[in-house]
């Protein structure tokens, strides 16, 4: 990832485009091979730079709109490619109007357009010869932000034309992207552009994606593993909530740990053939939680002592005495997913946990 990004691009155009405003915003049509090029390398793989301000990676062939889109790319109709696809959306740090068909484009980043663009791709690689026939065009807008505010209101107007999580929205910041580096040095991958890492091979047991951190976090660091059971999205989607987590000031660490032992209690709990699988969803969340009290030894549970908290620590027989330990309480409680999405049995447990931490305190003097 080149965090600088600085491509300057030329963008050939079908036509004179449309500028609008003082701010040198332009509405144009490019020819499906001309905008292949652009999104394309010298050694024709596919310029992935420009779409890392994406929110979500290419989701796959499977996903109904991008068998459309090719579907649409592959057809004899009469109908123009950008008649029936909603286009780009590219930002930029300064845009040149060169010629009449021209923009030279200074840092350009694809915000909304990633599965059309890939699409693309798709169809001319599997095809060179299908560019000298080609004469259709997408729709492109290419925008200067006047500020990182304007720039991430972009962002999220332009995805909310198609379903993405309220946690995929927010991945724009850099605090994502620290994330993402700090991650990948520990072995872990955070899967900042959704699918991006599975699209790259990487083992599902290392991938944590968007909504899981955030789920982790709620759990631990709010102390409410019921909102991160019933409605994680309300809690991300409240700015008070979501800059208390996400902290620029935070320290990387919190997070992993956090992502961390996430990953190995919810791999712990779906080795255990004696568990249903609504159970393990009903205290996944929980037993994330109680691992962290009785590692840091309270139930509030700050980020000074997640990151003081040695994880090492945790192995088999620990994950196993835990989940025990919130199972037994869960069921006692009713064992239902109204129990789990409610905010009584999250009280109850840290009460116990509470009792059980005094306890072994009274024991040691």
């Amino acid at each position: 990832y080149n965090e600088k990004n600085d491509l300057l691009l030329t963008l050939n155009l079908a036509s004179q485009p449309i500028a609008l405003g003082a701010k040198n915003d332009y509405v144009a049509l490019v020819k499906l091979p001309d905008y292949y090029s652009f999104i394309t390398e010298s050694d024709k793989t596919l310029r992935r730079v420009i779409f890392e301000a994406n929110v979500r990676d290419y989701q796959g062939n499977t996903i109904a709109v991008n068998r459309a889109i090719h579907k649409t790319l592959e057809s004899d109709g009469t109908d123009d490619f950008w008649w029936l696809n909603n286009g780009v959306t590219i930002l930029a740090d300064k845009v040149v109007q060169i010629g009449g068909n021209k923009l030279q484009i200074d840092k350009p980043k694809i915000v909304n357009g990633l599965q059309t663009s890939t699409e693309i791709y798709r169809y001319f690689s599997e095809d060179a010869k299908r560019q000298e026939k080609e004469n259709r065009s997408v729709l492109v807008r290419v925008i200067v932000p006047e500020s990182e505010t304007s720039r991430d209101n972009i962002i999220f107007a332009t995805n909310y034309q198609t379903p993405v999580s309220s946690a995929s929205l927010r991945v724009s910041g850099a605090i994502h992207l620290k994330i993402e580096v700090y991650f990948k040095s520990k072995g872990l991958f955070y899967d900042r552009r959704k699918n991006y890492y599975r699209n790259q091979g990487k083992k599902p047991s290392e991938i944590v994606s968007i909504t899981f951190l955030g789920q982790c976090m709620i759990s631990v660091l709010l102390q409410m593993p019921d909102y991160a059971r019933a409605r994680p999205s309300k809690v991300l989607s409240d700015d008070k909530s979501y800059n208390r987590l996400y902290s620029d000031s935070m320290d990387l660490d919190v997070f992993y740990k956090c992502a961390k032992v996430g990953k190995l209690v919810y791999g712990h709990l779906w080795k255990r053939a004696d568990l249903s699988k609504s159970t393990i969803t009903n205290v996944v969340f929980y037993t994330i939680y109680a691992m962290f009290a009785f590692g840091t030894k309270s139930t509030n549970i700050t980020a000074e002592k997640i990151k003081n908290f040695d994880i090492s620590i945790i192995n088999e027989n620990m994950c196993k005495k835990v989940e025990d330990f919130v199972i037994a309480e869960f069921n006692r409680a009713g064992g239902t997913d109204k129990v789990a999405k409610g905010s009584e049995f999250k009280v109850a447990l840290s009460k116990v946990i509470e009792q059980g931490l005094a306890s072994v305190s009274e024991t040691s003097k």
